[in-house]
């Protein structure tokens, strides 16, 4: 039996991005709140890793997000 292909899902965290600026902050901010190296956090952002859930609720509470809008700030498919 052949095995399947490995599908990586690909997340648009524009919303995130947006927050961000919003909020007044950084890329590097909120690496520091996420107790992430700024550079992973332009990896992750950028598709090349996923975020911890720690790092998830560490972003959240840092940019005021709901934990209830996690999923349209972290799960959005790109199309």
């Amino acid at each position: 039996m052949a095995k399947a292909a490995a599908v990586t899902m690909q997340f648009d965290y524009s919303k995130l991005r947006g927050k961000t600026a919003e909020m007044g902050k950084t890329d590097r901010d909120v690496a520091t709140a996420a107790k992430m190296n700024p550079g992973t956090y332009s990896q992750k952002i950028n598709g090349k890793g996923v975020f911890s859930q720690d790092q998830i609720c560490s972003i959240c509470a840092f940019l005021g997000i709901e934990l209830v809008n996690v999923p349209a700030y972290f799960f959005t498919l790109k199309v």
